[in-house]
């Protein structure tokens, strides 16, 4: 991914004014590249002392990708840490207008379509080929017990393959983390 100077994105900004085009909701740090808008802290709470985490998890929060997004985040644009041992908590909400699903897979499995196995006992909504219905919000849990690199799925249909996909590391540090990064967005599904 290309990084712009903060002279280049200034200047990208004023070419749109100019021309009236909408600017994308994008931040700009100048320690790096462009991020989505989104705080981490809105999606990830923690515990150090009971090792649980608690995780905010909505499908279709932005019209990114036709609503496939977690978080407004597509083909692992959002990489959610947490330490081996920690219980997970996944509050998990559906804003797009169809039905959307959350299950943590192989990393290798990302954009298949199909049966998922899960990583972790529990790691999925209630139904995850059928999906959460739109407007609705259900929870579910499961312990971190094996470090690697894992994903965030939908099992919806072809949603996995259309980019519907995020990452979820367990790892051996001391706390959980969250990074959001501007991923490119995939070609949709036709």
């Amino acid at each position: 991914m290309r990084t712009l100077s903060m002279r280049q994105v200034r200047r990208g900004v004023v070419c749109a004014a100019v021309v009236g085009l909408t600017w994308p909701a994008f931040q700009v740090s100048a320690a790096g590249p462009a991020k989505h808008a989104a705080s981490s802290a809105q999606f990830l709470s923690w515990n150090a002392k009971k090792h649980t985490v608690t995780f905010q998890l909505t499908a279709g929060l932005t019209s990114d990708n036709h609503t496939l997004n977690f978080n407004g985040y597509t083909s692992g644009g959002m990489v959610v840490s947490v330490p081996k041992g920690y219980k997970v908590k996944v509050v998990f909400t559906n804003k797009s207008t169809f039905p959307h699903s959350a299950v943590v897979t192989l990393f290798a499995d990302k954009s298949s379509s199909g049966d998922h196995p899960l990583a972790f006992p529990g790691a999925s909504t209630t139904n995850p080929v059928a999906g959460t219905a739109p407007s609705a919000t259900e929870t579910f849990s499961f312990k971190a017990k094996k470090v690697g690199t894992y994903a965030i799925i939908c099992e919806v249909g072809h949603h996995a393959d259309a980019g519907m996909w995020d990452v979820f590391k367990v790892t051996n540090g001391k706390q959980p983390s969250i990074k959001l990064t501007a991923a490119p967005s995939p070609t949709p599904t036709p």
